[in-house]
């Protein structure tokens, strides 16, 4: 979690309040709240849908963006890094947990949200690498590859924190008849992370974290690695090795056309750096590992527009005591341009999430401070410049949120988010609507 400077109460927005009244009319309105359906009474079903379609329309109707249910829906999966894929009217959401620092195990949940936002069924554990077990860490990230639903997961057998027996990586599809594809065997590593992003049959996994080759897991260099997918082939490359007991701190991924990219924050000690690379289908490097960022980097996200990089990362600022979004884009063959901020308002901005699909920009972020933050997403086919303008708040009001996740499938929008409750974090997702 990033320091947030500001200290300044961040309330609902008056769109989240209309979209609250109009829902409050639909039948049945605590089911839909929970399951995404209407009222088991007889007769009730048409007259639910018709209600959805009514309230729906009435949304799109406002200007900007709105959650499809207001403070989203609850998703039981682990409260921990989140990703989210969409094909057609439906997502995938995957939930990593956090681990604790020294200690080995861990889970990943998935679950299926319907085109509100609710969840399909249970949320269940994924162990498409490596059975269950108290010495297995399990990563994994949600991608739509090749207009399919697919879970990718590294899995690393780990009897003590510092050493290593086994590790795999897998893809496997939601249909009951996907196969399950090897991507790396017998790839052990003291990883933290796995990132991942696909459009087509093109896709990028990053992982950190020394390998046996690396040596002691203790005194080894930070690890940037990638796995690259293209149709049936994968390679593996190494991106960048960093010494000087630096850290990997995040990551993020994006799939374009022909290219796919990689920017993870590199930590020295409190000094916070953005480094950005493009790869092509080979997994060769297309360009040299770029710094964008050299001092505040908070976390980053990337997207491509066809085979153009679009990097947004939040940057804090200490004249204004406060973090800012700032925004790059890379095209092919030239160098990125220089970062502009992104007009987000007074309140601090962090941990955005970007997602670019057919002209329409998607950009989701915490806006305000640790106690009092919200999540706001907006989308729009003007650029991300025009976002803020049309972007409301999704997540509960007077519930702290952060760490939002987007994805998109045309005109179909998705995200989802964290909220702090009193006990350990809740994972809430919804669709949104946005008229421009």
């Amino acid at each position: 979690m990033q320091p947030v400077s500001t200290r300044a109460a961040v309330g609902a927005v008056a769109a989240v309040a209309v979209v609250v009244a109009v829902l409050a009319t639909r039948s049945g309105g605590c089911s839909d709240k929970k399951g995404g359906h209407g009222s088991a009474a007889s007769g009730s079903e048409n007259a639910d849908a018709d209600a959805a379609d009514a309230a729906a329309h009435t949304v799109r109707a406002q200007p900007g963006c709105h959650p499809t249910m207001a403070g989203g829906t609850l998703a039981k999966v682990a409260p921990g890094a989140l990703s989210m894929a969409v094909v057609k009217d439906r997502a995938l959401l995957v939930g990593t947990f956090d681990l604790a620092p020294g200690t080995t195990g861990g889970r990943a949940d998935r679950v299926v949200l319907d085109r509100m936002g609710a969840p399909i069924g249970a949320a269940e554990r994924v162990n498409d690498a490596l059975p269950e077990g108290r010495d297995v860490m399990t990563f994994a990230a949600a991608i739509a590859q090749d207009a399919h639903l697919t879970t990718l997961t590294y899995a690393a057998r780990r009897p003590s924190p510092l050493d290593c027996a086994d590790g795999l990586l897998v893809s496997k599809g939601l249909e009951p008849d996907a196969a399950r594809r090897e991507l790396l065997t017998h790839s052990c590593r003291a990883g933290s992370m796995l990132v991942a992003a696909a459009r087509g049959p093109l896709g990028i996994a990053f992982l950190d974290g020394a390998t046996k080759a690396d040596g002691d897991p203790k005194t080894a260099p930070a690890i940037a690695d990638v796995v690259v997918i293209s149709g049936l082939s994968s390679s593996q490359s190494r991106v960048e090795t960093i010494g000087g007991g630096a850290t990997i701190a995040s990551a993020a991924t994006a799939a374009g056309a022909t290219s796919v990219a990689a920017a993870y924050v590199v930590a020295h000690g409190t000094t916070r750096e953005l480094h950005v690379v493009q790869l092509g289908k080979d997994g060769k490097t297309t360009a040299k590992v770029e710094v964008l960022d050299k001092a505040n980097v908070g976390t980053a996200t990337v997207a491509y527009e066809g085979d153009v990089l679009h990097v947004v990362w939040s940057s804090f600022v200490p004249e204004k005591n406060r973090f800012v979004l700032r925004w790059s884009k890379w095209l092919a063959g030239a160098a990125p341009s220089a970062p502009q901020t992104i007009g987000t308002g007074v309140l601090s901005a962090l941990t955005p999430s970007l997602a670019i699909d057919r002209g329409r920009f998607m950009l989701a972020w915490t806006n305000g401070d640790e106690q009092t933050a919200t999540v706001k997403v907006g989308a729009s086919r003007n650029g991300i410049v025009a976002i803020p303008g049309l972007a409301s708040v999704v997540s509960t009001p007077s519930v702290a949120a952060r760490d939002p996740v987007v994805a998109l499938d045309g005109d179909v929008m998705f995200v989802a988010w964290k909220e702090l409750g009193t006990t350990e974090p809740e994972v809430h997702a919804a669709s949104i609507s946005c008229r421009e």
